[in-house]
């Protein structure tokens, strides 16, 4: 599976596109992203996210991440690691955390080890969606299930 996604490097023109479909009436088009001219002078990045999947427990994912500006852009990305929540029903260990410098290594019981590697040159942080505590690369700190959730890069 592959998806694109155009990411604006300007400001969201989320009100804009909200007052205008609230004046439309239900005949008329959906006032879309595209229509509010933010792509117009290529001040946008294109993320391409691709998944592989080479059996039940073995998935692949790679981000790429296109500057179709001009000028550099600063942008975060945020992969996420997900895991099946069987600890709370009593059906298994909690993932723990083990940062290293360039990826995080999870452990669970099956599979025993899951690891997310990361080529980006800026810090990598991790949070725990239930708490959202965030805690730095490479850290010494508790290894509660933590969800790799950015790394940030200048591009």
């Amino acid at each position: 599976m592959r998806y694109l996604y155009k990411y604006p490097l300007n400001a969201y023109p989320y009100n804009d596109l909200v007052a205008t479909n609230r004046a439309r009436s239900r005949y008329e088009p959906e006032y879309e992203l595209i229509d509010t001219g933010i792509f117009d002078k290529n001040e946008y990045c294109d993320v391409e996210v691709e998944y592989a999947k080479a059996d039940a427990e073995d998935l692949l994912i790679q981000i790429t991440v296109h500057n179709r500006s001009a000028q550099a852009a600063k942008l975060t990305v945020l992969p996420t690691l997900w895991f099946r929540n069987t600890w709370d029903q009593g059906s298994g260990p909690k993932p723990q955390s083990r940062p290293t410098q360039r990826k995080l290594g999870c452990t669970r019981a099956i599979p025993s080890l899951v690891i997310l590697p990361c080529s980006a040159t800026g810090p990598i942080n991790w949070c725990s969606p239930r708490t959202k505590q965030t805690q730095s690369s490479c850290s010494n700190g508790p290894t509660d299930p933590l969800t790799p959730s950015a790394a940030s890069t200048a591009m």
